[in-house]
Formats: structure tokens, C-alpha cells, sequence
């Protein structure tokens, strides 16, 4: 019968314990690295998915569950300037139009539609939203609203390019500005998330 010396036991067991380690180890930073490659968590509460070409946030706006797709990262938003109080200057309205030059692509309209269906969403804001150009085209039947347009019932949100990318307001019209059209999505995201309060 052969006979296991003390220090070969010790030795077999730090081997056996040294793998167990490294196999904790390696298990533990995968799943962690998975998580930090697929979500994270914005503002300290809600969850967001990274997709392939946008983010999904998931939580709660009072007792409304929220599933807001964004085409923006959210942490990268957050610094476009925007006034604090730009809900206030929008909200609350009978009928809002988003308006735009019909020489914008297709990109602008989807910062346009974006901000819709969060302000025309009806467990939220419950707010008429139409589109409109700033001028007449022959290929459109919008009609043509403009920031001289805008009352205390009717508000519009004009989106345009600019030298700067920033959210701001005047005499009831808010006036999304990018210096390209992805940045125009992009401060479309930051209203958006000022209006459900998150930001």
C-alpha cells in the first residue's frame, strides 16, 4: 500500500485549489465582461441594452413602464447644452408640430419621429404631434409651419442645421440645432430624456 507523504498532500492540494481559483477568476471577469459589452445602468436607475443600432432603456416614469428606444448612446448625450427647463416651454400644449427645410434626409425626420412618439405617447404626454417643412416643396403635403407660428396651445419644435449642436427656446417654438444631421438625432435623444425627466 503506498503510502502519501504530507508534503505531496499539500502540494496536490494547492494544485487543486490554484485551478478552482483561476477557474473562479476567469468565470467571474467573462461574466462581467459580457455584461459591460451587452448593458449598463444610466443615471444610476435604469437598465440600457446596447442593440446593433440603437439602445433600449428600461425603467419606470412614475408608474408608467418605460421601453424607449434610443439611436444615441445616453452617456453621450448628456453634455449636448440644452436649458434646464425646456419641458416647461413645451409642455403642456394641445398640438405640437416638428418642423424641418425639406432639403434634410431622411436622418432629420428620424429625430423628428423619435420626439413624437414620446410626446404623442398615450400613457405619457397625450400631445397631438405633426410634422411639417418651414417651406413649401413640391414633392410634400406638410403644411408649412414655422417658429412665428408657435402659441401657448399650438408649439413647434423646429429642427435645423447649425454651427453648434444645442436645444433651446423662444416665444413657445424649441429649436433643436446640430452641426450634421446624426447630431441632430442626437439632441433629439437629450429632449427626450428631459421630457421624461430622466435627464
Amino acid at each position: 500500500m503506498a503510502v502519501i507523504r504530507g508534503n505531496e498532500v499539500n502540494k496536490k492540494l494547492l494544485a487543486i485549489l490554484g485551478v478552482l481559483v483561476l477557474l473562479l477568476i476567469t468565470g467571474c471577469k467573462t461574466t462581467t465582461d459580457k455584461e459591460d459589452i451587452n448593458s449598463f445602468i444610466f443615471e444610476d436607475e435604469y437598465e440600457v441594452i446596447i442593440g446593433q443600432d440603437d439602445y433600449t432603456l428600461k425603467g419606470f416614469v412614475g408608474e408608467t413602464p418605460l421601453n424607449l428606444k434610443l439611436k444615441a448612446d445616453p452617456r453621450d448625450i448628456k453634455d449636448i447644452f440644452s436649458e434646464k427647463d425646456i419641458k416647461t416651454k413645451l409642455l403642456p400644449a394641445s398640438l405640437i408640430f416638428i418642423t424641418l427645410k425639406p432639403n434634410l434626409t431622411s436622418t432629420a425626420v428620424v429625430a423628428a419621429t423619435e420626439i413624437s412618439k414620446i410626446t404623442a405617447h398615450q400613457s405619457l404626454f397625450r400631445t397631438k404631434t405633426l410634422g411639417a417643412l418651414t417651406e413649401k416643396s413640391n414633392n410634400e403635403a406638410a403644411p408649412v409651419i414655422t417658429c412665428a407660428d408657435a402659441t401657448i396651445e399650438q408649439k413647434v419644435i423646429y429642427l435645423k442645421l447649425s454651427d453648434t449642436t444645442k436645444i433651446s427656446s423662444l416665444n413657445n417654438c424649441i429649436t433643436i440645432e446640430g452641426k450634421t444631421e446624426q447630431d441632430l438625432v442626437r439632441a433629439a435623444d437629450k429632449l427626450i430624456l428631459q421630457l421624461l425627466g430622466i435627464l
